[in-house]
């Protein structure tokens, strides 16, 4: 009686834990399309503002007014700049919300079941403790990507990727 009591508690908890992941799926579904149109709309905002300036600056150049039409230039090329820099910060945002929250949810679960693995599946812990390591190396990795794409030059130094070094300890955590 305290069994299937407990039994029915925790069937009630994995339907409520699976009917808010699924709402929470859908809500962050219906955001990151808003969010596409809405950069979408920026970017052709900026093409349009461009496109005007360019022919501002083609006309000052048919006046023989080279200095105007330089200045044009250069000042819709830190607009670019600008909208560029602004549009990056976003999709790094975007890219974190999601991403970062998804394989985080991910990271956490799998801590959860492993932990509540009886000690006989110890061999299912060690693999379940495998993709929870694996999650952090790519949380880990992605924000640092992340924080690459932050930065305001383009010639961001990514630190280099792993040699052949680590191939046979990849290869041993494959082979688990």
């Amino acid at each position: 009686s305290i069994r299937r009591a407990g039994e029915r508690r925790l069937s009630t908890i994995e339907s409520l834990r699976r009917s808010a992941t699924r709402r929470l799926v859908e809500a962050q579904e219906r955001e990151r399309s808003m969010v596409a149109a809405d950069i979408h709309d920026g970017v052709l905002q900026q093409l349009g503002a461009t496109a005007i300036r360019l022919e501002l600056a083609q006309a000052r150049v048919e006046q023989r007014d080279f200095d105007t039409a330089s200045t044009i230039i250069e000042e819709g090329a830190k607009e670019i700049r600008s909208c560029a820099r602004e549009l990056r910060a976003r999709i790094v945002r975007e890219l974190h919300d999601v991403v970062a929250h998804a394989v985080s949810v991910m990271v956490l679960q799998v801590g959860a079941v492993r932990h509540q693995l009886p000690e006989a599946l110890e061999e299912d812990r060690e693999a379940l403790e495998d993709v929870e390591r694996a999650g952090r190396t790519a949380l880990a990795e992605m924000r640092r990507l992340l924080g690459a794409m932050r930065r305001d030059t383009d010639d961001v130094e990514l630190a280099p990727q792993p040699g052949l070094a680590v191939l046979e300890p990849l290869l041993d955590d494959v082979r688990k």
